[in-house]
């Protein structure tokens, strides 16, 4: 007799900690398994109600969905005996899987979210924010993977084009389609032979790869590199700040603006900084020029060392977001001094990274250090592996900013 349940398949466990919660199907000794599109850990779940616990995120609506699909499965059970037809463990299976909310782009994007927020992640979980948004509002929140097959993101890329979305921009969220398709099969959720994307063994597929694009180099020239570094800024105290930090990047090469709001005292260790990049977890150790050390005197930060986050800026999302007010009107700050100064270049927190590379080039400081420091070819992964070489090198080097 075929009969089924619910279970948290703790045999497997994902990166978060959390296991799958599986519908269990039986027959005749048979055992078939499916994932619904849910985890937990078994503090959350309840074995014998079949449900999550109310410590669970989310638990209701949860529960509300495995009621749903509970009474689905039923109606098989019901309808095969009514009919008098039998019901085989592969057909049910199949037509709960067609049935199963975990097809859903929408909640599975939801799902991805939360553990990205849980993970202290708020970069990649605004990547992926925005990513569903556009999605859904082209195709509405009952969209399923199955769904998204070459005619439908060909659709989605001309829909983005028409409302004036770039190679970049649409690249970024086909990626992001792309990373969250890859999850759901591997827990289960969608099917291998849906997938939409090229592959190695489908060459007709979605490419994403098309959309990579040379972007051109946004270093200041010389000339108007000495105009900035002999700006007067005590003539203009509301565009300070803005400077000082620009000038602190640059003549450290390059740090971002991300990694920056977040320095400490911590940070400064015998005139060195030493600090772990956000995007890339890489740690770098970098002499403090002469220069950067009075800006960093010039701020007299007492916790951290630049004026970004206050003491309501706790949690990783706030952080974030704080950081893209800040980031905001720090560029518009930077271009107001352009303007001032004549410079034509658009001047934003990334032209003092490429600024400080392109200076090092100009000045012959060897190709060893600095070729990767700022890839013009790939903005995927910015490979900055200055903490690489040794101490002295970087030193020297510095003296050429």
């Amino acid at each position: 007799m075929l009969s089924f349940r619910f279970i948290l398949y703790t045999s497997k466990t994902y990166k978060n900690g959390n296991s799958p919660v599986m519908l269990q199907a039986t027959s005749n000794g048979q055992v078939k398994r499916m994932a619904v599109g849910f985890d937990a850990t078994p503090k959350e779940w309840d074995e014998d109600k079949q449900r999550f616990r109310k410590n669970t995120t989310n638990f209701r609506s949860k529960n509300t969905k495995l009621d749903e699909l509970e009474m689905f499965a039923q109606s098989l059970l019901t309808a095969s005996i009514l009919e008098r037809k039998k019901l085989s463990l592969d057909e049910m299976m199949l037509r709960m899987k067609n049935e199963s909310v975990s097809a859903n782009v929408a909640q599975f994007f939801d799902e991805k979210i939360k553990e990205l927020q849980a993970a202290g992640s708020a970069g990649n979980a605004f990547i992926y924010t925005c990513a569903k948004n556009s999605l859904l509002k082209f195709a509405g929140d009952k969209l399923t993977f199955s769904e998204m097959d070459y005619r439908f993101l060909t659709s989605f890329e001309n829909s983005l084009r028409t409302n004036g979305a770039h190679d970049g921009g649409i690249s970024n969220y086909m990626r992001t389609i792309r990373a969250l398709y890859n999850e759901a099969i591997r827990r289960g959720i969608a099917e291998q032979s849906d997938y939409p994307f090229s592959t190695q063994f489908n060459k007709n597929g979605y490419s994403v790869a098309k959309f990579k694009t040379v972007r051109k180099p946004r270093a200041l020239a010389p000339n108007d590199l000495e105009l900035l570094k002999n700006f007067d800024y005590t003539q203009h105290p509301d565009l300070a700040r803005a400077y000082q930090m620009f000038m602190f990047s640059f003549y450290e090469f390059g740090i971002n603006f991300a990694d920056m709001a977040h320095l400490t005292h911590d940070n400064i260790q015998d005139d060195y900084l030493r600090y772990t990049r956000k995007k890339t977890k890489k740690e770098y150790n970098l002499p403090l020029h002469s220069e950067a050390l009075k800006i960093l005197g010039w701020f007299g930060g007492k916790d951290y060392l630049f004026p970004i986050f206050t003491s309501f800026h706790k949690t990783e999302q706030q952080k974030l977001q704080r950081i893209m007010k800040k980031r905001k009107q720090f560029n518009k700050a930077m271009n107001k001094i352009g303007e001032l100064l004549g410079i034509k270049t658009n001047i934003t927190s990334y032209v003092a990274r490429h600024s400080s590379a392109t200076t090092l080039k100009r000045k012959g400081v060897s190709e060893d250090v600095i070729s990767e420091a700022l890839g013009h070819t790939d903005l995927k992964t910015t490979k900055i592996y200055l903490a690489q070489f040794d101490n002295q090198v970087l030193k020297s080097a510095s003296l050429h900013l």
